[in-house]
């Protein structure tokens, strides 16, 4: 144990470094404990040395550090999970004793990699729910680490990353109520990540961009519902965000579109008593195209042959239908 690398940043010194297990990074202090528990130490885990080239390449702002994110949540653990799992604990433990510029780097990160994240391992195949994870560690960068400050970074991601939709759900929509923009109540405005100007801008980019991408790609997005309600909720850019939803649900939307819209607003729900399951929201469909368009939409599809796999989509929204037990 002695000449591994992680044991040694593990346990630290001898007994002359008088207590200072923080600075030493020990596994009995407050602040790496959470490290130690997850089993750092052996072969299949991330190396120290690996793990610091990744925040030295978030910090610099390098490409190199979503990479090597991505190569991590592609790579299985014969525990279960992926690498990404790891990362994303370890990154969690450490948040907050983090710099500035890392914090901003790390984010950048997120808001390239997220989607594709979730895509190669969505949530019914995770341990935990990724995106929340994320965004607690966001907000531990926004009371803990000095100087840390989303805006320095916000409009960067807005107009390039890649991960729209993780960012209008872990980051826009929250933003949209926290000001007021949207719901019948702010937050506490110590949870805000974004001056109120800034919302509109990070917002408008999103919309923007969303406008901009092919029906069929959008309908890929995950998490498309939080999307939607981005869009729809959002007091600027109105025409483009009404321009979008007609588009999916629409009197010219085609049946096949439509249809792959609902099965794309479908929610995922891990229950330890029935395992996993999807169901579909009347409510939060209505909340986007409103409910008698909705209804009437649906009872014309209903009425119509189709051809076998539209068929097949419809008897699958159905079940989903029924699933949510509120259609």
């Amino acid at each position: 144990m002695a000449d591994d690398e992680n044991a040694k940043w593990l346990f630290g010194g001898d007994s002359g470094e008088k207590g200072e297990w923080e600075a030493h990074r020990r596994f009995i202090s407050p602040g790496f404990n959470a490290i130690y528990r997850q089993g750092v130490v052996g072969s299949r885990h991330l190396k120290e040395a690996d793990f610091a080239q990744f925040l030295q390449a978030a910090r610099d702002g390098c490409q190199t550090a979503s990479r090597q994110f991505k190569l991590w949540y592609q790579t299985e653990r014969d525990e279960g999970g992926d690498y990404g799992d790891v990362a994303m604990e370890r990154i969690g433990a450490r948040a907050h004793s983090f710099d500035a510029e890392t914090a901003h780097g790390i984010v950048r990160v997120f808001a390239d990699v997220m989607d594709d994240y979730y895509r190669a391992r969505p949530k019914r195949q995770m341990f935990i729910d990724t995106w929340q994870q994320s965004e607690s560690i966001i907000r531990t960068f926004r009371t803990s680490v000095k100087d840390f400050q989303l805006d320095d970074v916000a409009a960067e991601i807005a107009a390039s990353g890649k991960a729209i939709s993780w960012m209008c759900s872990s980051i826009a929509r929250d933003e949209l109520w926290g000001h007021g923009f949207a719901g019948d109540r702010p937050k506490e405005t110590s949870t805000l990540l974004l001056k109120r100007s800034e919302v509109e801008t990070f917002v408008s980019m999103l919309i923007e961009r969303v406008a901009a991408l092919s029906t069929a790609d959008i309908l890929k997005l995950p998490r498309l519902g939080s999307v939607m309600y981005t869009l729809k909720e959002s007091p600027w850019l109105t025409k483009a965000a009404t321009q979008v939803i007609r588009r999916l649900t629409g009197p010219r939307a085609t049946d096949a579109t439509f249809l792959a819209f609902l099965e794309a607003m479908s929610g995922v729900v891990i229950s330890s008593n029935r395992g996993t399951y999807y169901k579909i929201s009347h409510s939060s469909i209505g909340g986007i195209m409103g409910d008698a368009e909705l209804d009437d939409r649906w009872a014309k599809i209903m009425k119509k042959r189709l051809s076998e796999e539209l068929t097949a989509k419809r008897a699958n929204i159905i079940k989903m239908m029924e699933e949510a037990k509120n259609w």
